[in-house]
C-alpha cells in the first residue's frame, strides 16, 4: 500500500518512522501507556493508565477538577481531550464547572442536565470548551474536550 516503517526496539521504548505513499513522515515513540506522534503538521500525544501525563500546554483558564484522578489525555494541534474520575456526586461537579468556567471568562453556550449526565459547552476566544459528566456507580466521570473554532461568539 506504500507505506514503509523503520522499527527501533531498544531502550524501553518503541520507536518507529513510516512513510506513507505521498512521502509523508511520521515519528512515532511509545513508551509505557504514553504514544507521541511527529509529524510536519505537529505533534500529538496521548497518554492514559496509572501514571497519566497531561499535556504541559493543556489550557491553564480550562477547569481541572481537582479532586479527579486523571484518566486519559491526549493533545494534537490545538486540540485537548482530558478524561478525569472523581468520587463526587454528579451535581456538585457539574455545578462546580459552571462556576468555575464562568469565573474564567467562558460564556455558557449550551447545556443540558439529566440524573445520569450532564453536557455543557463554554465558548471564549477562538475556542469552546464541552465538559460531559456521567455518573458511574458511585463516581462521576468528567470529559473535557476543547477545540479551536472559527469565530469568537
Amino acid at each position: 500500500d506504500g507505506v514503509k516503517a523503520d522499527v527501533d526496539l531498544s531502550g524501553g521504548t518503541m520507536k518507529f518512522t513510516s512513510t506513507d505513499a505521498q512521502g509523508r513522515k511520521a515519528d512515532v515513540v511509545i513508551d509505557g501507556d504514553a504514544v507521541k506522534v511527529f509529524t510536519e503538521e505537529g505533534t500529538a500525544t496521548y497518554s492514559s493508565g496509572e501514571n497519566v501525563t497531561i499535556p504541559a500546554d493543556f489550557p491553564k483558564d480550562v477547569f481541572r477538577y481537582p479532586e479527579a484522578k486523571p484518566l486519559a489525555a491526549m493533545s494534537s494541534a490545538g486540540t485537548f481531550m482530558l478524561n478525569l474520575k472523581t468520587s463526587d456526586a454528579l451535581e456538585k461537579v457539574g455545578q462546580r464547572y459552571k462556576s468555575e468556567m464562568t469565573a474564567a471568562g467562558w460564556k455558557e453556550v449550551s447545556a443540558f442536565t439529566s440524573a445520569e449526565s450532564w453536557m455543557v459547552n463554554f465558548g471564549k476566544d477562538k475556542r469552546e470548551v464541552g465538559v460531559i459528566l456521567g455518573k458511574e456507580d458511585e463516581s462521576t466521570t468528567i470529559m473535557i474536550n476543547v477545540v479551536p473554532r472559527s469565530s469568537d461568539e
